[in-house]
């Protein structure tokens, strides 16, 4: 059985060059503190990394990026040093785990398209918002966020994770305080992120205690092999860009105009939002669970989601979806479609031919 990887949102494939680039140093002693000639080789291959993510992203002057086992992490540190700094924090309900559950002290609110109302921005503090969804893939008017933000002398986070390689991002044009990436979103490996941030706009405390690694921020030695992993995959975000908009939007286009058209009671949320991802399809089958769902195309080797791959497996409250004023039997009967960059319209009508069969199924059993 051909298999269709259609949850890239929750992962993607190495890049050949990520693996070839990480393979030549499998066998390497590689730590980044030693003062021996192997240590140099091993720092030379973080501050290059640091370079290349610098460069790729376009990082103001000044900022810092810093190593991280994962975006996860990386978010718990800034909104644990917004805390221990005396500040407030806020965010969206849409926003992930790793954010909305570290203690927010007042959520933000989205409307129907999923887009943050930036008339609740009134509160001095820190402000973390998602740029991409990683459920529906709506883009939020970043812009105008900071905008608001800064009108009330506030510091601005913003969680790029799901941007990365699938639309055109730059630090010093979003111009925010802090950013986090995580690399095995993009063609990079797993266990390594970044924090990305204006040591003059936000004081960053360590979440652990030890060495003096990562500027004295994040103990424990360096993940040498996935930095440079990391390093080559950000470097790669260009074409991955052009392959979203120039043969991954069209597919995702017609995934949605078929099932759209075929079933009127649909509802693909954040449709009608100013800009979406090319590649993120959160949509109804009216009846059916997320994960009667899941399970079904999983027996025809299609791999897609319930939501949020940061659930240990679970099928979770559809949160992202109720925030959108979605009744709770209409979220609970939501996919998630995330496509790739090897993705082929062969398999999007395969998937959209084996959606119409269980919507029929279903149908059937129930007249």
């Amino acid at each position: 059985m051909h298999r269709i990887y259609f949850d890239n949102n929750a992962t993607t494939k190495r890049s050949a060059a990520v693996v070839n680039g990480m393979s030549e140093l499998l066998y390497e002693p590689l730590n980044a503190s030693s003062i021996h000639s192997f240590g140099r080789q091993s720092r030379n291959l973080v501050e290059v990394a640091r370079a290349k993510i610098s460069a790729a992203l376009s990082t103001p002057k000044g900022f810092r990026i810093l190593f991280t086992s994962s975006a996860t992490e990386a978010n718990n540190m800034i909104v644990h040093s917004a805390k221990l700094n005396g500040m407030k924090v806020f965010a969206c309900k849409t926003e992930h785990p790793s954010i909305n559950k570290t203690g927010i002290d007042r959520y933000l609110s989205v409307d129907i398209n999923g887009e943050i109302i930036l008339d609740e921005i009134i509160d001095v503090g820190l402000f973390s918002v998602m740029i991409a969804n990683n459920e529906t893939g709506v883009i939020q008017p970043i812009k105008k966020v900071l905008e608001a933000v800064k009108n009330i002398n506030s510091v601005l986070h913003v969680d790029a994770v799901q941007a990365i390689g699938k639309i055109p991002f730059n630090c010093s044009e979003f111009a925010a305080d802090a950013f986090t990436i995580s690399g095995h979103k993009f063609g990079g490996p797993y266990g390594v992120g970044c924090l990305i941030y204006n040591p003059n706009a936000i004081k960053v405390h360590q979440l652990m205690l030890g060495g003096g690694q990562e500027y004295g921020l994040r103990p424990g030695t360096e993940n040498v092999l996935a930095i440079h992993g990391l390093g080559i995959a950000i470097s790669e975000i260009d074409g991955r860009v052009q392959t979203m908009q120039e043969k991954i939007l069209p597919l995702k286009n017609y995934i949605e105009n078929e099932i759209k058209n075929f079933c009127d009671e649909v509802r693909i949320f954040g449709k009608n939002a100013n800009e979406r991802l090319p590649n993120t399809i959160s949509v109804t089958m009216p009846g059916v669970k997320s994960e009667i769902q899941v399970a079904y195309f999983d027996s025809h080797g299609i791999a897609v989601s319930a939501g949020s791959a940061c659930s240990a497996g679970r099928v979770e409250f559809p949160e992202v979806q109720m925030s959108m004023m979605s009744t709770y039997e209409e979220a609970s009967c939501t996919l998630r479609v995330s496509l790739g960059i090897e993705n082929t319209i062969d398999e999007a009508k395969f998937f959209v031919g084996k959606w119409k069969e269980l919507y029929n199924k279903h149908n059937i059993i129930n007249i």
